[in-house]
């Protein structure tokens, strides 16, 4: 018999929130949502607001967030990708012109 590993799914808010946790994001600082299917009072929500206004996240559009949708590795890699920019330019790069 042939063993086979199962690879865990993660839902997009969870994935979010250890990238916003990563960076040190002060969840104080976020109080709504920025999705019309993400509501304001949840444990996630502040990462997803957070993630949005710095452009890591964008939705499907129309306010759609997709919150109970499990992160695909494209989605993953684009939303690391775009959390290593954000990070790179805000630790390395603040108040100077990057190249």
């Amino acid at each position: 018999m042939e063993a086979t590993a199962e690879i865990p799914q993660l839902e997009s808010p969870w994935f979010v929130t250890v990238l916003g946790r990563l960076a040190g994001v002060d969840e104080r600082a976020y109080t709504g949502a920025g999705f019309r299917d993400v509501p304001a009072c949840e444990w996630y929500s502040a990462y997803v607001e957070w993630a949005s206004q710095k452009g890591i996240v964008n939705g499907y559009g129309e306010g759609i967030f997709g919150l109970n949708d499990f992160i695909t590795r494209e989605q993953m890699a684009a939303v690391r990708q775009g959390w290593l920019d954000q990070v790179i330019a805000e630790r390395y790069f603040k108040g100077r012109a990057r190249k």
